[in-house]
């Protein structure tokens, strides 16, 4: 067993993603190895066969971290060696602050903004460069400039903090190359207070003050998701939004925006005097499910006690158990129940094995079938609580439709009748929802456009001295945020979201950058001296090709052993760009000169030893006769032997 485990362990560790075999306890360790070989097997044909050999390791991972899957070290992936981990986690109060940034165009106006559309499984994060001069334009996208945008996964590190931290001085060189941001907004899954969130998925606490200390970053604020969406909604175009009715938005109106997905996301956007919006969360998706119907019928009503009894416990059930994915599950498992000789054998199994997916039921609502009756209820419980929301607010500059459900769901809401039907019908009030515009949106970035939106928002309020208006509880305890829910390892799309999350990181790790500033080895200075030396001009790690201005020159060297060294001017010492195995390998070609900004450009493409290919740098030369003398000495080094080279 021991061998067989070690075997398992080696599988692991050298072909599925060696930071998670850093990262786990042993005893979770195991699993994770065993679900690695059995989902790489060549026996496993199907890739339901491949999720499930997870769910045992989900399980594990759950009941060893109390319901959440974050025993990880922040060290990425695709970091082979120990040397290059302790560079890796180099403290981040030792960042220096840079006053200016490099690349900018104009360097006393551009100041970096940090945006975060942080869920349950992965950790979205974008650095932009800002001028804060540039006004902010009813739809349109907020000012900046992407410089750079990573997805993490969740379970790879111990915090939100950790992935921060790995973003901004292992992808961006935060503090190195560029400043540091003047600003973050954190867009979290889970209620907000005093600065702070707990995730609703995730036994993560987050709070925006501590960050601000520990990232050196002025100004950290932490927002609820949905309140992202709702800052999202102010960059929709026209033709990003599908118009329900033919009400007219008055200006300085307030705006709502409500969205069905894993959950019911609410919140409400109010403007200032001057027609800036600030948007406030909701959590109107726990409010009670009430019931329709006509007459006599009582549908609804049964539907309530079915929940009652499924969600025995408790004595009210959530409107987020109706309108949203799992809702969909929940009226449908309740019409089969009462109506079982209706169901369709072949749908029913497909629902069995996989009772959490709701696209089962909306992809077979075929006229007649328990499926559409299942849509039905889901669109008419839908449509009036979207009708209550519009009555709190009376949003006439705009009502949000939004959500993964709704935008999978979208035609039908569009064809069937229950949803407007439903909106409308809000007794002698009900010619108020005439007035409100009603927009279905067809966007699925709205999370990230409203962190983005926000962030340049209080890069502006910060430049002008301006602090939050919403006072602090002076007796807050994290205690009083609701507690995460339980880890739902049984579910096949939570195993699917999961190895996704894993499979698209492994994938971008075996293309990416290496870490480009390894420290010389103590005791191997002699190695890395030059033999042959010179300027070149590189992009920043984060800059663009086509920027003049994020071409930094560098003093740079092939050293002894054969690696590429350059000389940090930002930390006063030698670093090491490509390791002798790197640039051994790489392929070195000319880049035409219509090709790029910079004269007299080559560009090294390394290859690793199972033969991925890494994303290649671009180096400029001073002269034609310099970018040919890099290139021939690159590949004088290339054709040596290499015993020859450690000489």
């Amino acid at each position: 067993m021991r061998a067989s485990m070690r075997s398992v362990s080696w599988i692991a560790r050298k072909r599925f993603l060696p930071a998670v075999h850093q990262a786990l306890s042993v005893h979770a360790r195991y699993g994770f190895y065993a679900a690695c070989a059995a989902a790489q097997s060549r026996s496993y044909k199907s890739d339901q066969s491949r999720e499930s050999a997870f769910k045992p390791f989900l399980a594990t991972l759950a009941a060893a971290a109390g319901g959440a899957a974050v025993l990880a070290h922040n060290t990425s992936p695709w970091q082979p060696s120990c040397r290059q981990r302790a560079c890796h986690c180099e403290e981040v109060s030792k960042w220096k602050r840079s006053p200016s940034i490099s690349f900018s165009t104009d360097k006393d106006t551009q100041q970096l903004v940090l945006a975060a559309d942080c869920g349950g499984t992965n950790t979205r994060l974008m650095l932009y460069i800002v001028d804060p001069a540039e006004p902010i334009l009813e739809k349109h996208a907020p000012p900046g400039r992407l410089l750079k945008e990573v997805k993490y996964p969740n379970v790879l590190y111990k915090s939100l903090d950790a992935i921060i931290q790995t973003f901004l001085r292992d992808e961006c060189q935060c503090g190195t190359e560029i400043g540091i941001p003047v600003v973050a907004v954190l867009a979290v899954a889970g209620v907000v207070a005093n600065n702070t969130v707990r995730y609703t998925n995730l036994d993560w606490v987050v709070s925006g003050y501590e960050l601000q200390r520990t990232l050196q970053i002025p100004r950290v604020e932490v927002i609820n998701d949905f309140v992202a969406q709702g800052y999202g909604a102010l960059t929709l175009t026209d033709d990003e939004v599908i118009c329900a009715n033919d009400a007219k938005p008055v200006a300085g109106a307030p705006i709502a925006c409500i969205g069905a997905g894993t959950g019911l996301g609410e919140c409400f956007l109010v403007a200032d005097d001057a027609g800036n919006y600030r948007c406030y969360p909701s959590e109107g998706g726990h409010s009670e499910f009430a019931p329709r119907g006509l007459g006599i019928d009582d549908l609804q009503i049964r539907l309530l006690k079915h929940l009652k009894v499924k969600f025995s416990g408790f004595n009210r059930i959530s409107v987020e158990r109706v309108v949203s994915g799992k809702g969909i599950c929940n009226v449908y498992e309740f019409l089969a129940y009462h109506h079982p000789t209706q169901i369709r054998r072949d749908i029913h199994l497909q629902f069995q094995k996989d009772p959490m997916n709701a696209g089962i039921i909306a992809k077979n609502a075929d006229p007649g079938t328990l499926c559409e009756k299942a849509m039905q209820i889901f669109a008419s419980c839908y449509g009036s609580q979207v009708g209550t929301l519009a009555l709190h607010f009376m949003p006439y500059k705009g009502l949000y439709i939004t959500g993964g459900v709704t935008q999978k769901s979208l035609d039908f809401l569009q064809r069937d009748n229950s949803f407007l039907d439903a909106y409308y019908d809000k007794g002698r009030v009900s010619p108020l929802l005439h007035r409100v515009p009603l927009y279905f949106v067809k966007s699925d970035d709205m999370g990230q456009r409203g962190a983005h939106y926000r962030a340049v928002q209080l890069l502006k309020a910060h430049n002008e001295g301006h602090v939050s208006r919403v006072e602090q509880f002076e007796d807050f305890d994290v205690e009083a945020l609701p507690a995460p829910r339980n880890l739902d390892t049984k579910s096949i799309d939570n195993a699917k979201e999961f190895l996704n999350a894993l499979a698209a990181f492994d994938k971008r790790a075996q293309n990416e950058r290496r870490n480009r500033r390894l420290p010389i080895p103590p005791g191997l200075e002699d190695q890395y001296e030059p033999i042959f030396k010179g300027t070149l001009y590189k992009v920043l790690k984060i800059g663009s090709r086509e920027n003049k201005d994020d071409w930094i020159k560098r003093t740079m060297w092939i050293s002894k052993n054969g690696a590429l060294v350059y000389k940090s001017e930002e930390e006063g010492r030698n670093l090491i760009y490509w390791t002798p195995e790197d640039l051994h390998s790489a392929f070195v070609s000319e880049v035409s000169a219509d090709a790029a900004v910079m004269p007299f450009v080559f560009r090294v493409q390394p290859i690793s030893a199972s033969g991925a290919t890494f994303a290649s740098s671009e180096f400029a030369a001073e002269s034609e006769e310099a970018r040919a003398a890099w290139i021939a000495k690159i590949k004088k080094f290339q054709a040596m032997p290499r015993a020859r080279k450690k000489e």
